[in-house]
């Protein structure tokens, strides 16, 4: 590609990643606008219609009905809690929800006889389910725009990478005497472009199924694997790799990482299932390799219903695989708390 080529996508490049930011802060702004009205009519409405179709001789029971058809058909509302004088008749949900100022604050009162009834709600001013929609559609943009820039990235690499192939060839017909070592370096360069390339491999297929399993609302795990004892270049090396690939259902999915690792992708699983097939995996290589002595560690993150970067599970599993070595356990799985992630977006 030519320099001005480059320069014309980086900018619409990155116009679209600050599309995909207006976008979603906006989307967020006007339900945040619209919930301050919406949040008062609903609390209204329940609250006429709890008025109007309940009876002060059995109040308890057709109050309590109605809230909770209510709480169930409406997503605006966080909390509800009717008490008669100091006794609550109903409470929903069965924890409390914190205050913040994405949260509207409601309360009825009403008197009669000997009995003081009290109505409160909190209401979302901000949706949950509307910002996982909204952060959806922005991450599905800047996943496009990062896949078609990975891409060109390929292909200036490779427009580069044959260009010095190519000085290199003219410099070895110019001078004979260093025909040697321009083999030499040629043979580096090729290793080098057979290492990029094969990263490149892994970024894409880990970018392609981390993108499906978002989309489909579906699992999906990073394994990072280290076996000491038995050499990378040796036969029985290559036999473990297809014995992981056929155990672990995984075929053309266990890539080398740094530091003399494997990483392994799999999909459809929950973390509790992934820690049962990694340690039935590590004890039958280690009865199938019982001569060599293996020595296996296994760090595991799982996507966890989370909108996560590739980066981000592989972090986490590397941080598994470290903790696992220092204590000298087999399997550690990272578990993220999927409750503490969704507060965090509510709160944000």
């Amino acid at each position: 590609m030519k320099k001005q080529s480059v320069i014309i996508y980086s900018v619409f490049a990155v116009a679209i990643y600050l599309f995909s930011i207006i976008l979603f802060c906006s989307s967020l702004y006007s339900e945040y606008q619209d919930g301050k009205l919406k949040t008062e009519e609903s609390f209204n409405f329940i609250t006429n219609k709890m008025m109007q179709n309940t009876s002060y001789d059995n109040f308890e029971t057709e109050a309590s009905k109605l809230l909770n058809k209510f709480v169930h058909s409406s997503d605006r509302i966080a909390e509800v809690t009717l008490k008669m004088n100091d006794s609550y008749i109903f409470f929903y949900p069965e924890t409390s929800i914190q205050d913040s100022r994405y949260i509207n604050n409601f309360s009825y009162t009403i008197s009669y006889e000997n009995r003081t009834i009290t109505l409160q709600a909190k209401g979302y001013l901000i949706r949950p389910s509307k910002i996982f929609e909204y952060g959806k559609s922005s991450f599905l943009i800047i996943l496009v725009v990062t896949v078609i820039t990975l891409i060109l990235i390929v292909i200036v690499s490779n427009q580069g990478q044959a260009k010095t192939a190519e000085d290199s060839d003219e410099e070895t017909e110019e001078n004979n005497n260093d025909e040697a070592d321009s083999e030499d370096n040629q043979d580096v360069n090729n290793e080098e472009k057979s290492k990029d390339e094969y990263d490149v491999s892994f970024n894409e297929t880990l970018t392609e199924l981390l993108r499906n399993s978002i989309a489909n609302e579906k699992e999906f795990a990073i394994f990072v694997m280290k076996f000491l004892g038995i050499e990378k270049t040796s036969e029985e090396y290559r036999k473990l790799i297809e014995l992981l690939e056929d155990r672990m259902k995984a075929q053309n999915l266990v890539f080398e990482g740094k530091d003399d690792t494997l990483i392994l992708l799999k999909n459809d699983t929950n973390i509790d299932e992934n820690l049962t097939i990694a340690e039935n995996t590590i004890n039958e290589i280690e009865q199938t390799y019982a001569d060599f002595k293996p020595v296996c560690y296994v760090g595991i993150s799982n996507r966890n219903q989370r909108i996560v970067t590739g980066e981000r599970l592989l972090f986490e599993a590397e941080a598994a695989l470290e903790h696992a070595e220092e204590t000298e356990e087999k399997v550690i799985a990272f578990r993220a708390n999927t409750e503490q992630y969704n507060e965090f977006m509510n709160q944000n």
